[in-house]
């Protein structure tokens, strides 16, 4: 009895390790989600032989809890009578552990194909996620590709309406250029015509208005280096004069007086006086006036004596000029000037004509008599230039200059009768052309007020404009040192009404009023 109650528990037991072996198989089968009938029933048969194996291990302890066993029941018993290898149920209750182990074969298939499902909804709800996505970003490389597409068609557009701007251009350019070439060269044969004429007419070339002002630069300049290094220290050197000789001091105020607005009518301004520049300003306006006025501003400076030789070269069948003894240069001036007020025009031309018959342009092919004339003219210039640096010298403006050694004496006048001579030379050059001009100084320039934007007057560079230059506007004029020189007319001696400025009027003034 003992034995059949063992068997019952260990056949119960073997059961309930069936079962385990079923749920553990079943797991495995989940990890591996596929098995097939053979094996599932080949794993029971090898768990049956695990159960005998535990039951038989279970007898000593039936035994060790009072079961009477004896031993030769317990020997008797083979293991493949209480487990066979493969035990036979009862019939009755086969179909039933086969229901069973169908419905958990089911289950766990069930469950797998719904993990399997599960898996592919997954992965296809990955996929559509992956597709818009992909849709998502397709559509914005495209729209950045459409905007990209405008942006370079509207920058082709644009360098397409540049290019044709640019050609546009290019070929207004090529107009004009064309234009300017048939301007030149209609310039060109304009000049040509004019230089064959004047050489049909004494062969005299215009002076262009640079050429000229180039000139009084270089003229001014030397005059100024000249006072610089001949003037005194200091007017203080002077004041014996002033005592000793009142005649002397008297001609020199009266001297200064066409280049310096005197202080209460007769005396120098202070401002100037009291300053180490006043005997260099002094002298050079002296001089500047000097040569301006009575060398520059006079077309027959050197027609001051008689003119006799030169119209004994003259030849006998002249008709520029009557046969008879003309008066001396305030003769020719005075003509001039009423010619002017009847018609200036002409007036002009008469002038430029005579002086170009007196200083004619000598060639090879120049007649004898043109070169006797010729060289009488510049010797007569030469003797006047001469004589008014002799007269500087020896004038009022002596007791400016400083003493010196018998050989800086000698160079300072040999300097000073260059600079005349250059004067002279100049004024010749300028009076041959048509064109008419002026030297105005202090007498013309006195109702000026001083502006630094003026067109006709220029500071000193003493005066140091950038101290104080909105003081120095709308302010009357003291000194004139270099006088003004302005022009009209041209070389076809037209337009006289319109001036031009060679040379503005260097002028000083103090800062203080």
């Amino acid at each position: 009895m003992a034995n059949l109650e063992s068997y019952d528990h260990s056949e119960r037991k073997h059961h309930g390790d069936q079962e385990f072996g079923v749920v553990t198989r079943n797991a495995s089968m989940n990890e591996s989600t596929q098995m097939s009938s053979e094996e599932y029933y080949g794993s029971a048969e090898e768990s049956s032989k695990i159960a005998a194996k535990h039951a038989l291990s279970l007898i000593p302890q039936a035994e060790r809890r009072g079961t009477t066993t004896t031993s030769h029941n317990v020997q008797s018993i083979d293991s493949r009578e209480v487990f066979p290898p493969s035990p036979t149920p009862k019939p009755a209750s086969r179909p039933q552990t086969d229901a069973r182990r169908s419905q958990r074969s089911g289950s766990l298939f069930g469950r797998d194909s719904t993990s399997t499902t599960q898996l592919k909804s997954s992965s296809v709800l990955r996929l559509e996620n992956n597709y818009r996505d992909l849709q998502d970003r397709y559509s914005d490389l495209k729209r950045q590709i459409d905007d990209r597409q405008r942006e370079y068609e509207t920058r082709i557009s644009k360098t397409e309406m540049y290019t044709r701007d640019l050609e546009d251009r290019e070929t207004k350019l090529k107009d004009r250029l064309r234009k300017l070439e048939d301007d030149h060269e209609r310039y060109v044969q304009r000049t040509q015509l004019k230089s064959f004429r004047s050489m049909k007419q004494g062969r005299w070339l215009p002076l262009e208005d640079s050429s000229v002002q180039r000139k009084l630069e270089l003229l001014q300049s030397d005059i100024k280096q000249w006072a610089k290094s001949s003037a005194i220290k200091n007017m203080k050197e002077i004041d014996s004069i002033l005592e000793q000789e009142p005649a002397e001091y008297t001609a020199l105020l009266e001297s200064l007086g066409r280049v310096v607005r005197m202080a209460d009518g007769s005396l120098l301004p202070p401002q100037l006086s009291e300053g180490r520049q006043a005997p260099v300003l002094y002298l050079n306006a002296m001089l500047a006036n000097e040569i301006h006025m009575h060398i520059l501003a006079d077309p027959f400076f050197f027609l001051e004596d008689d003119i006799s030789p030169i119209i004994d070269s003259l030849p006998s069948d002249s008709s520029i000029l009557e046969q008879q003894r003309p008066s001396p240069n305030l003769l020719y001036r005075e003509m001039y000037e009423t010619l002017k007020q009847v018609s200036p025009r002409e007036a002009h031309l008469w002038r430029s004509q005579m002086l170009r018959i007196l200083s004619p342009p000598i060639q090879d092919d120049a007649h004898p008599s043109e070169k006797r004339v010729k060289s009488l003219t510049e010797a007569k210039r030469q003797k006047i230039c001469s004589r008014h640096a002799t007269a500087f010298l020896e004038g009022p403006a002596r007791h400016l200059l400083h003493t010196a050694q018998e050989d800086a004496t000698s160079d300072r006048v040999q300097r000073l009768e260059n600079i005349f001579q250059a004067a002279g030379n100049l004024s010749s050059q300028l009076w041959t052309q048509r064109t008419y001009f002026e030297c105005q100084g202090l007498q013309d320039l006195k109702d000026e007020l001083f502006s630094i934007d003026s067109e006709i007057l220029e500071m000193h560079p003493l005066v140091h404009l950038d101290e104080a230059p909105a003081r120095l506007n709308e302010r009357p004029i003291i000194m004139v040192v270099n006088p003004l020189v302005k022009a009209w007319g041209t070389d076809e001696a037209e337009d006289y009404d319109q001036s031009r400025v060679w040379a503005k009027a260097v002028v000083w003034l103090p800062l203080e009023s």
